[in-house]
């Protein structure tokens, strides 16, 4: 993901040009972010599967740093998940897979990394 942000979606990644989620027919997944301690800050979005530039994981992976860009501005219930420069950053996050939770609905698995 820190790749896609620096180096934009031209950035190769291993398998980018794989059909995702061709054989499903959605022309589109919803993208929800739940941050612990930011219940209140809804993040929501609709990412089209089919583009011309690649698969949703690159849509996701340029998702998350708008969600960061947004989120360091809400309050948050938990100091030990604060989006901010002296605790989580976006640097910090893996994308390690997603998973279908409802029909249109996708989930997000992100590995936290603060070493």
């Amino acid at each position: 993901m820190r790749e896609l942000r620096l180096k934009g979606t031209s950035t190769t990644i291993q398998g980018a040009a794989d059909p995702v989620l061709a054989h499903t027919g959605l022309q589109r997944v919803v993208f929800r972010i739940l941050w612990p301690g930011n219940g209140h800050f809804e993040w929501c979005r609709a990412i089209p599967v089919v583009a011309p530039n690649g698969a949703p994981i690159t849509q996701i992976a340029t998702n998350l740093p708008r969600f960061f860009e947004k989120s360091q501005y809400e309050s948050s219930t938990s100091l030990d998940w604060v989006v901010s420069a002296s605790c989580v950053r976006f640097e910090h996050l893996f994308l390690i897979s997603l998973q279908n939770t409802f029909e249109d609905a996708w989930q997000a698995d992100i590995a936290l990394d603060l070493g």
